[in-house]
């Protein structure tokens, strides 16, 4: 894999540090511990015990860095599989320190995500559906990388009672219970990739949707699933308690994947995250593109970063 950017000096001293310290402990007569033992008549049995409840204590402090950093090697690795290369541009766009959110185009449920992982400079936590998180496998990564989750929706969808069609920015009902809807939850007609925002309720087979999700007129009655609004004031306070600890997050606003060659309709909620701490971001919102080249051998992957 490629990049334009330059291995930090930082890394660079920490390599010659590790090569220095092997070739030390390589050698008897330079080898620092039997040194050490020598001069004070200590036995290196008992050097060794401190040395690794030394290594303990300094692992459990810092489980979670450590589990970020193998998660990190093993997408790494995994990614190498797939893409003959992964060409990083505009890397020096990113700010040195947060908190930064990254929002990016979702064309897969975990190469993207695995792409920012990799590539980032920075730990990056991001925004999961809760139905993912919960999962075995992809909750167990979600976890080690300091993920989020979120409550969708979609993800707890209700078959309608009845049939919709939608006139302007009226739903009428035909043997439908509109009754037990509340202002705020959706209707999603047919196949519609997103559902319509209740705006108030007329009767049980009429109900006003929200000027925003007007669309056109459809005479055909058709089923149609509930999306019952949910409260995420917990989700908002737990990313806005990140940012204000100096934590980037990662989020996809079309609020899924897809292998559609155009954005979904973007979710607002990137906007109120945005909004709601204005102060601590300011403006490190880094948008991110994935780009994926396929010829007849192989594939590679381009992301920018704006």
């Amino acid at each position: 894999m490629s990049s334009l950017v330059k291995t930090p000096l930082r890394e660079i001293r920490l390599r010659v540090a590790a090569c220095v310290v092997l070739f030390l402990f390589s050698v008897d007569s330079l080898n620092p511990v039997k040194l050490f033992c020598s001069a004070f008549h200590f036995k290196q049995e008992f050097v060794a015990f401190f040395s690794f409840l030394g290594f303990a204590i300094t692992v459990a402090s810092n489980a979670s860095d450590l589990l970020y950093f193998i998660t990190r090697v093993f997408f790494h690795s995994l990614l190498s599989i797939f893409f003959s290369s992964m060409e990083v541009i505009g890397k020096q766009n990113i700010p040195t320190h947060g908190p930064i959110i990254f929002t990016g185009n979702h064309m897969n449920q975990f190469v993207d995500a695995a792409v920012i992982l990799v590539t980032n400079p920075h730990k990056v936590g991001f925004l999961v559906a809760e139905k993912s998180y919960n999962k075995p496998l992809i909750g167990h990564f979600a976890k080690a990388v300091g993920s989020i989750p979120v409550t969708r929706p979609q993800d707890q969808a209700e078959k309608g009672i009845g049939m919709i069609k939608i006139v302007g920015s009226t739903v009428m009902g035909k043997d439908t219970k509109f009754l037990t809807l509340k202002k705020g939850d959706k209707v999603r007609p047919g196949k519609c990739a997103d559902g319509y925002t209740i705006k108030s309720i007329t009767s049980n087979t009429e109900a006003i949707i929200s000027e925003a999700n007007t669309i056109t007129s459809n005479e055909e009655y058709q089923t149609y699933d509930i999306l019952r609004a949910v409260d995420q004031s917990q989700m908002f306070d737990k990313v806005h308690a990140a940012l204000a600890r100096g934590e980037c997050l990662g989020i996809f606003p079309e609020g899924g994947s897809h292998d559609n060659t155009h954005l979904l309709p973007l979710k607002a909620g990137i906007a109120a995250i945005a909004f709601g701490a204005m102060e601590l971001i300011k403006k490190c919102i880094k948008p991110i593109g994935n780009q994926r080249k396929k010829d007849t051998n192989n594939s590679s992957l381009e992301l920018r970063k704006v």
